[in-house]
C-alpha cells in the first residue's frame, strides 16, 4: 500500500490539475475543487470562503486523485499505477459514493457495536480537560491560535470514526471528510474561546454538518462545541438541514461567478490570514483592509498555493482507511 504514496509524492499535481480543468472544459483560473468545510465558512466571512477555497484548489485536488487511486486499489479495481501521470486522472471514474459507504459500514460491523461503544464511552468521559491541558490550549491560543481547534480536537473530541471522499455538485468537485460517521449521523466538533464567539462559530458548525449529511448521506447531525474560557462542551442533536445546505452551495456558487459577497463583521478581519489580499480591478473581490502586501487575489495564491497541499492534518481522526494498513 505504501508504493504508490511513494510515487504520488514525485507526481507533478499542478499540470495534472491543467489538464483536469481541460478535460472538464473550464478555464485554468475557474475554482472547481473545493473542500466542503470551506462552504460552512459562508457563515463565518463569504469573502474567505472563496479565497481560502482557491488557496486550497491544489490541495484539495490532490487529496481527489489520491483518494480515487486509493479506493481502486481496495476494491479490486487496480493492481499498480500507470507510469503515464495523465493516466491517473481516470483511475476512480467508475466508482461511486455507495461503494465507499458499503465499504464504511462493512468494517465497521467489525467493531461490537461502534455507537454503542463511543456512546457508552461519552457517559465515562468528561467533556472537558484537565487543568494543565487547559494552561496550555490558553498558552497555545495566545500565540498559535490556528492551530487551538486541532489540539482540542486531539484532546476531547469523540474518536468517531470517518473516511474522505469527493462529491459532484454544478461544475465543481466536493471533497470532504467529516469528523465523524455513523450509519445515523454526522459528527461535527469545533472550539471557541469564549461564549461571545461561539454565538458566531454555532452556525459554521451547523451548515458544516448539514453539507456532510446532505453528501454523505445521512439524516442527523451531532454538533458539539467546546468553549475554552468555560472548559465546556455543549452537544446539539438534530436532523440534517439539506435545503440550507444546498442554499449555501448556491451562494457559494453565485459569489464564485462574481456576485459581491455580504462584508463580515469587522472584528474578523484582525486576524484573518486574507485580511491584505487586494484586487486591483475591484470587480469580483472588495478591499478587505488598508494595508496592501500582495497586488492581487492571483498573486497571493501564487504565494501560498503549496502552503496546504494535504489539505489540512487530520491525523487525529480515526479514518476507515487506517483498517487497510
Amino acid at each position: 500500500m505504501h508504493h504508490f504514496k511513494d510515487y504520488l509524492s514525485h507526481v507533478d499535481f499542478e499540470s495534472l490539475l491543467n489538464i483536469e480543468k481541460d478535460r472538464r472544459g473550464v478555464e485554468k483560473d475557474r475554482l472547481v475543487f473545493i473542500g466542503i468545510a470551506n462552504v460552512a465558512y459562508y457563515r463565518w466571512c463569504a469573502m474567505k470562503l472563496v479565497l481560502k477555497s482557491r488557496v486550497r484548489e491544489l490541495g484539495n485536488f490532490k487529496a481527489y486523485v489520491e483518494n480515487r487511486i486509493y479506493y481502486s486499489y481496495i476494491l479490486g479495481l487496480i493492481d499498480d499505477i500507470p507510469k503515464n501521470e495523465e493516466k491517473l486522472l481516470d483511475i476512480g471514474d467508475e466508482i461511486r459514493f455507495r461503494d465507499i459507504d458499503k465499504l464504511f459500514k462493512e468494517k465497521t460491523e467489525q467493531f461490537v457495536n461502534i455507537e454503542d461503544l463511543i456512546t457508552s464511552n461519552e457517559e465515562k468521559t468528561n467533556n472537558s480537560i484537565e487543568n494543565y491541558m487547559l494552561y496550555e490550549a490558553m498558552e497555545l491560543s495566545k500565540e498559535y491560535p490556528n492551530i487551538l481547534g486541532e489540539y482540542l480536537h486531539e484532546k476531547i473530541a469523540k474518536k468517531y470514526l470517518t473516511f474522505r471522499w469527493n462529491f459532484k455538485w454544478k461544475d465543481y468537485a466536493l471533497i470532504g471528510m467529516p469528523d465523524g460517521i455513523t450509519n445515523d449521523f454526522i459528527y461535527e466538533f469545533k472550539t471557541t474561546r469564549n461564549e461571545y464567539l461561539k454565538r458566531h462559530i454555532r452556525p459554521v458548525a451547523f451548515i458544516q454538518a448539514d453539507l456532510y449529511g446532505y453528501f454523505f448521506k445521512r439524516n442527523n447531525k451531532k454538533v458539539q462545541i467546546f468553549v475554552l474560557n468555560q472548559n465546556e462542551t455543549e452537544t446539539y442533536k438534530n436532523n440534517v438541514d439539506k435545503n440550507d445546505a444546498l442554499n449555501i452551495l448556491k451562494k457559494f456558487k453565485s459569489i464564485d461567478n462574481g456576485d459581491t459577497p455580504p462584508h463580515p463583521k469587522s472584528w474578523k478581519c484582525k486576524s484573518c490570514e486574507f485580511k491584505c489580499v487586494l484586487n486591483q480591478n475591484n470587480t469580483r473581490y472588495f478591499d478587505i483592509c488598508d494595508s496592501v502586501k500582495y497586488k492581487s487575489l492571483l498573486e497571493y495564491v501564487e504565494v501560498h498555493k503549496n502552503d496546504n497541499n494535504n489539505v489540512t492534518n487530520n491525523d487525529y481522526k480515526p479514518k476507515i482507511e487506517d483498517f487497510f494498513k
